[in-house]
């Protein structure tokens, strides 16, 4: 029968934060743990265990007074530990000193010092971002952002603020570059907001992101010549250039307003005639029109005569079509 134990501690002057300490609870073999917290406050330690397939088997968490210590069987305060060999971080959170030792008791009545190994985990680099392409869109759309920078490979989420009528999707990172589709609503407002990325390492810093107001519509081009018949069965054209009737032609049948009186005439606009159509439809003191399509419109004409004895005014309507560009 062996009854020989050996114990060693390990020799240094600084403390971690975390340590790792190696289990065997197999085969009647049971290993025990002392931690001492360093720190005057109180500790909530987190212990994440391993087994020795490396596979995650999961964290318990140990409550450490300041300045205190605590021992115990693995197997017991760890029950996820039981009947298995891996190895077990034991972390402060908080970054205070911790410091620890192991021992391994065997079904022989020995036992023997586990070493620990003294652990800094290692501190996730905060995402930053330098540029956005594109750095603006229109409402009403929808964009990929491309946003360049460093530590990125862990970003989760595309931040937009102010975020209302904004939506962020298929959000894509590596190391140096976040993808993301931008769906930016029509009833957005215009103006200025700030994009940021985010992941379990923090928040970046945030780069201007313009969204921009809609453009207007392109007024419809009725440019061309116009032919057409007015409800007096007489001919009418118009020239249209620019969105401005700048010529029109048409004839006119007056009552029978006496034997030295006319019985019709032609009328023409003069040089420099520029009547400008606007929604659609143009107005002037003579000439007035509606645009049913690109091609065909209709109107009015107010016309007066006005010679000795032969006085009168009346309205007729006419239709028109696009004849040629």
């Amino acid at each position: 029968t062996c009854t020989a134990s050996e114990g060693t501690v390990p020799l240094q002057s600084q403390a971690q934060s975390a340590l790792i300490v190696p289990y065997d609870n197999t085969a009647s073999f049971l290993t025990g743990v002392a931690l001492a917290n360093w720190s005057a406050a109180q500790a909530s330690i987190t212990a994440t265990i391993w087994d020795e397939n490396g596979s995650n088997l999961g964290a318990q968490t140990i409550t450490l007074a300041g300045s205190g210590h605590t021992s115990f069987v693995m197997s017991t305060e760890l029950p996820l530990t039981s009947g298995k060999r891996g190895l077990v971080r034991f972390q402060n959170p908080s970054g205070g000193a911790l410091d620890g030792l192991g021992l391994r008791f065997s079904p022989y009545g020995t036992f023997t010092s586990v070493p620990t190994i003294p652990q800094t985990p290692v501190t996730p680099a905060a995402p930053q971002i330098t540029f956005l392409n594109p750095a603006s869109e229109q409402v009403g759309n929808s964009v990929t952002l491309v946003i360049s920078g460093v530590n990125l490979s862990g970003v989760t989420a595309v931040l937009v603020s102010p975020s209302s009528n904004v939506t962020v999707s298929n959000v894509h990172a590596t190391a140096a570059q976040v993808t993301a589709t931008v769906t930016i609503d029509a009833s957005a407002a215009p103006g200025q907001r700030s994009v940021s990325v985010s992941s379990p390492a923090g928040t970046s810093n945030s780069l201007a992101y313009t969204v921009q107001a809609a453009p207007p519509p392109t007024p419809q081009s009725y440019d061309g010549h116009w032919n057409g018949t007015t409800s007096q069965g007489q001919a009418l054209s118009m020239t249209i250039s620019d969105n401005n009737v700048t010529a029109y032609s048409y004839g006119v049948t007056f009552p029978n307003l006496g034997p030295n009186c006319p019985t019709g005439s032609t009328t023409s606009s003069g040089p420099g005639t520029s009547i400008p159509i606007t929604g659609g439809s143009f107005s002037s003191s003579t000439l007035s029109g509606t645009f049913q399509s690109p091609t065909q419109a209709s109107g009015s004409v107010n016309w007066a005569l006005s010679l000795p004895g032969c006085n009168s005014s009346g309205t007729f309507t006419w239709n028109a079509a696009l004849t040629r560009p």
